[in-house]
């Protein structure tokens, strides 16, 4: 599993300058999934879809690191604890981060037998002082490193920036390589003696996820392909280049059909103002005034800004803060290439020692990622959006030789039906053949993907729910959308507004089509696909009154807090009108 990876850097899919031949060999011997999805395109919330096989509204963490009851767990199915209860070996290497709302040991290892965690920094802010495991690779690197800086590698010290840089120690060091070479020294050891039973490895890479830090000998091998300025790298895509026009200011910050994603989903931004005498963009100034919001002189648009005052400290993170310059974009872009080669070069020694170890004709490979990266699409960074670049992953399924009889499909086929990250669940349990429930309240929302393996005229779903919701980064970012691979419907809950893309044409959402007349059509109908889903989860008039989506905004929380979890929901019984009236109880 990857962290941050999108579809579209992958060999296998055609791109020219990706280095990623160990991870298109699992597509090449298995099958690749064209319509992977990722429902709530951030690391917590998708990952409580692989963990718990449930869509965004059930499993209730449709934001980053929101709350979750930790009642739920005492009767939800998970993947890992399922799995050894059903005589698995378990065991997890890498990042987990599932979410981080509670003081058990039971809650945090999820009935993994064995956990190696890797969690980035936050593993000093959030669980250092509760558990001694939660993150292994720093406690190695602190031992083997000595008194190194383990943000030294990162510009500004920011971890989630786009601002990417060589790593600066033994590559051997790295977190990428250290992930996989404990899943090595996992594999030998569980070839060391005979079992009896099966097991169940999550090597889980914190890559390409900024900090964008391949070892610079991986950078280079890009840079040999990306040719002079990277400029054979895929260009980031956005509508019109009067997005980029810094005397308009993105059309004067209004919503507007040339600039789409940056009127709708960009966070706050400060006014590209630091530019020198002699042309040059000045990030560092920028990156001080975005990141503390203490300096003036800076012209916050308060469309963007939030309910809270700091929400700006994240700007340096998810969009350009100013104009940053092609080549500085393509630069930062071939990081990425080079760090998602360089987890790829970890996969195939996994795969090589999986091989080696003569269990390929009995393992089932999976390869995915939680969400992609904008990458500067749409001038935005990272993740949180629904754009195609943001809410798809990779998906491979390699199935063992042994199989080879009930499947359906050739190796290297492509597969278009929609599968989103619920289905993980059911897939693997479906091949270790555990019986799951598909009604009542501990039903799966995810669909066993061997299905579509097995049956090419399997009946499958038509179309998948996405969907945000969040008060602590910025109210812009609530959003459901819905998408049957062709056409994309997304609604802003914060001022009712839609868009619609023709996806299967315009891959990249460049040209939104909500008011073009001659798709009023496809407007009408996914609205009331809309409507009808809300609907059937039962959310109430919060969501959908008299037939008609409703609009409410964080700025009217009471201080700021509602996230809107259906928790949440339960919490403020007499909010009737969330677009005026505050709540009124917390009862």
């Amino acid at each position: 599993m990857m962290d941050q990876a999108r579809p579209d850097a992958m060999g296998v899919t055609g791109n020219s300058v990706a280095e990623t031949p160990h991870m298109d060999r699992i597509a090449n011997e298995g099958a690749r999934f064209l319509n992977a999805f990722s429902s709530t395109p951030m690391c917590t919330p998708a990952r409580q879809a692989i963990l718990t096989g449930r869509s965004p509204w059930r499993h209730g963490m449709r934001v980053y690191m929101s709350e979750v009851a930790p009642r739920k767990y005492t009767t939800w199915l998970e993947l890992p604890s399922t799995l050894a209860q059903n005589g698995y070996y378990t065991a997890s290497i890498g990042k987990n981060h599932f979410g981080y709302n509670s003081t058990t040991m039971e809650w945090f290892t999820h009935g993994f037998n064995e956990i190696y965690p890797y969690e980035g920094d936050l593993a000093e802010d959030k669980m250092s002082s509760k558990f001694e495991i939660f993150d292994s690779y720093n406690a190695w690197f602190n031992e083997t490193c000595g008194t190194c800086d383990p943000l030294e590698t990162q510009p500004f010290e920011q971890e989630n920036g786009w601002w990417g840089s060589t790593y600066v120690y033994n590559e051997s060091w790295h977190p990428t390589a250290w992930t996989g070479d404990k899943a090595l020294t996992w594999l030998d050891w569980w070839d060391s003696e005979t079992r009896d039973q099966p097991f169940f490895l999550k090597v889980s890479f914190l890559r390409p996820h900024s900090p964008y830090d391949p070892p610079a000998r991986v950078l280079d091998v890009i840079a040999r392909k990306a040719g002079v300025d990277f400029d054979q790298i895929p260009k980031a895509q956005y509508a019109s280049t009067a997005c980029e026009d810094d005397d308009t200011w993105y059309k004067d910050n209004n919503p507007s059909k040339d600039c789409p994603w940056v009127a709708k989903d960009s966070k706050s931004r400060c006014k590209s103002s630091e530019v020198s005498e002699d042309g040059t963009y000045s990030y560092d100034a920028c990156a001080e005034s975005c990141g503390t919001c203490s300096t003036t002189g800076h012209e916050w648009d308060e469309r963007y800004q939030g309910p809270h005052d700091d929400v700006c400290n994240i700007s340096v993170a998810d969009t350009y803060c100013g104009d940053p310059g092609m080549t500085r974009v393509q630069l930062t872009r071939a990081l990425y290439y080079a760090s998602l080669s360089f987890v790829d070069e970890q996969m195939g020694k996994i795969m090589k020692r999986v091989s080696d170890y003569g269990w390929l004709d009995s393992t089932l490979v999976i390869l995915f990622a939680d969400h992609g990266d904008s990458l500067g699409d749409h001038h935005l960074w990272r993740k949180g959006f629904p754009t195609q670049q943001v809410a798809t992953v990779p998906m491979y399924i390699r199935w063992p030789e042994s199989m080879d009889s009930s499947i359906e499909v050739e190796r290297g086929d492509t597969i278009s039906s929609i599968v989103e990250l619920r289905d993980v669940f059911p897939t693997i349990a479906d091949f270790a053949n555990i019986t799951i429930p598909t009604e009542g309240d501990n039903r799966l929302d995810g669909m066993s993907m061997m299905k579509l393996l097995q049956d090419k005229n399997v009946e499958w779903r038509t179309s998948i729910d996405l969907e945000l919701a969040t008060c602590n980064f910025n109210y812009t970012m609530n959003w459901n959308a819905m998408t049957d691979g062709v056409i994309k419907y997304i609604y802003y809950l914060y001022d009712g507004s839609e868009q619609l893309f023709n996806i299967s044409n315009d891959p990249y959402e460049l040209s939104d089509l909500s008011t073009d007349e001659e798709y009023y059509e496809y407007l009408d109908y996914w609205r009331g696909e809309l409507v009808e889903k809300f609907i059937a989860e039962d959310r109430g008039d919060w969501w959908v009154k008299n037939g008609t989506l409703m609009k409410w905004n964080p700025s009217n929380d009471v201080g700021g807090t509602m996230c809107w979890m259906s928790d949440y929901l339960n919490a403020y019984p007499c909010w009737k009108d969330p677009v005026t009236t505050k709540a009124c109880s917390t009862a």
